[in-house]
Parts: C-alpha cells; sequence; structure tokens
C-alpha cells in the first residue's frame, strides 16, 4: 500500500502487504500529512477516516496513475516486490 504526493511523486507512507488491511490502511492515513486522496473503488479506501482531507473514490485509475507507477518502478528495482514479469505493449 501507498500513498503518493502527487506534486513531488515522493512517498508519503508505503507498506510491503500480502493484503490490505483496515488497520494498516489507517494507520497509513494517519500518518501522511496529505490533504488530498484519491483511489480506486477498493471497499478498504470507503472505510478508512481521513482526517486531515478529502477522499476521492473514482471507477478508474484515472487520479491514480503516478502511484501506480511509481508502485511498478519500486517492483521493478525491488526483489521482495517484484511480480513474475513486467510486460509492456
Amino acid at each position: 500500500m501507498t500513498i503518493v504526493d502527487r506534486a513531488t511523486r515522493c512517498f508519503l507512507s508505503i507498506r510491503a502487504v500480502e493484503h490490505r488491511q483496515q488497520t494498516i490502511g489507517q494507520q497509513m492515513v494517519d500518518e501522511s500529512p496529505a490533504e488530498q486522496y484519491y483511489s480506486d473503488q477498493f471497499p478498504l479506501y470507503e472505510s478508512l477516516t481521513y482526517r486531515k482531507g478529502y477522499h476521492l473514490s473514482l471507477p478508474d485509475k484515472s487520479e491514480t496513475c503516478s502511484v501506480e507507477g511509481d508502485n511498478a518502478e519500486l517492483r521493478h528495482y525491488l526483489t521482495r516486490l517484484g511480480r513474475k514479469s513486467r510486460c509492456f505493449s
């Protein structure tokens, strides 16, 4: 799970987890200084409390592209987070 600052592309909070969990997600939001949160419509994100800002859940990944790109970079360079393949057409 990752929280990334959209302006600077700096990681505000990151956890390597096998399954997304309520407690871990809430800890990440609590320690993050972000004011705006964008996510896909995964049910966990709707149940979190965003104290320092607002959350916008979108049906697509149009506002999460920087996070997805950074996650792809991490998976590419860190073996622990790697996937079996990284292919582009």
